[in-house]
């Protein structure tokens, strides 16, 4: 009776532990599969000699893999991934980047993963002949000179940089003794500068005060005159244009007029008469020697100012016209008697300064 009872629990009982059994034989199949992935799996940190063999492993099994296969590159780019740090000989811990990008970005051209790892290969192969040592003891040497110990002036500076630039001019930057006349050059080059300067500046103000002191003249003289109906031209620019609205106006004999002071205040800034109202206009002209050819185009413009001014012609437009004609040819003659001057002077300044003959 008692085995009869039991017999349906067991037949219950029979098909769960077969299940349990099922999952056991799954759970170690897993584990034997996974294991040897495990052992594959670089750890997270390695040392800086496991991480060089780490990468030539991985730039031989990228080299031996058939063309169009991306089966090593995706183991490689794995491994590499999943190394977070190196311990470098002096004990130092670094972090690194995966070399052939992660799952989210990784690196499909074998040739540009190639070139990666041979880069950061030949890096650490030239590390071990770096000489960092001996570059940091050259710095520490530069850094101990009082230039980058010491505050100094803005001028104390200017003058080192002077005197180093000297030491490279002359060939003298191996010399370890320091010369006081390179010094001394050094010193007085700065002050030779500002007082070049200083005479430049001053030049510049005395020559702006000029002007300006001249165009303050100008205008209250054109005030002074304007204020007493006086409307007497400034310049020969100037008495120009008056002459031309003369012109224009069918004033000829004002016109005439203009010209004429134009021409005579072409003359006085070329320094060829003298600015003096008392002088007549046949005394200005015996100021010009006879023989000179300024004195031919001169002449006409004096003697038909005259016809003109006092009544012996009446002037008209052909008037106006062949005057405005003499009054151009008496300047074009200034001008060209000025550039002569100008070269005459040139080659005596020449000749001056050209050695003496023993």
């Amino acid at each position: 009776m008692e085995l009869a009872k039991r017999s349906p629990f067991r037949r219950l009982i029979a098909p769960i532990r077969c299940c349990r059994l099922a999952g056991l034989w799954l759970v170690l199949l897993l584990a034997l599969q996974v294991t040897p992935l495990a052992a594959q799996t670089p750890a997270a940190r390695l040392t800086l000699d496991e991480y060089h063999a780490l990468l030539r492993e991985a730039i031989t099994a990228l080299e031996t893999e058939p063309p169009g296969e991306y089966a090593a590159l995706d183991e490689q780019r794995r491994r590499l991934a999943s190394v977070q740090e190196v311990v470098l000989p002096s004990g130092e811990i670094v972090r690194v980047r995966p070399l052939l990008g992660s799952d989210e970005a990784p690196v499909f051209d074998r040739q540009a993963a190639l070139a990666r790892l041979r880069l950061m290969v030949t890096q650490l192969d030239a590390a071990p002949e770096d000489a960092t040592a001996a570059r940091l003891a050259l710095l520490e040497q530069i850094l101990a000179r009082p230039l980058f110990n010491r505050p100094s002036a803005l001028i104390d500076r200017f003058i080192a940089w002077v005197e180093e630039w000297l030491r490279r001019l002359l060939g003298r930057e191996q010399d370890a003794a320091p010369s006081p006349a390179l010094a001394a050059t050094a010193r007085a080059i700065p002050w030779v500068l500002a007082a070049l300067a200083a005479l430049g500046l001053g030049w510049l103000l005395t020559y702006w005060l000029q002007s300006l002191l001249r165009s303050f003249v100008a205008d209250a003289e054109a005030r002074r005159r304007a204020a007493e109906g006086e409307n007497a031209p400034l310049t020969a620019g100037e008495a120009r244009r008056q002459a031309h609205h003369a012109a224009q106006a069918g004033r000829y004999r004002d016109a005439v007029r203009r010209l004429y002071l134009a021409a005579l205040l072409h003359l006085q800034e070329a320094r060829l008469v003298p600015p003096d109202p008392s002088l007549t206009n046949h005394e200005l002209l015996a100021r010009v020697p006879a023989g000179a050819p300024l004195h031919s185009y001169l002449a006409p413009v004096v003697e038909t100012f005259d016809q003109v001014w006092y009544g012996v012609r009446e002037p008209d437009h052909a008037t106006y016209s062949a005057y405005l004609q003499a009054v151009d040819a008496l300047e074009s003659s200034v001008r060209a008697h000025a550039d002569a001057h100008t070269r005459t002077q040139t080659v005596n300044d020449a000749e001056a300064a050209k050695p003496p003959v023993a």
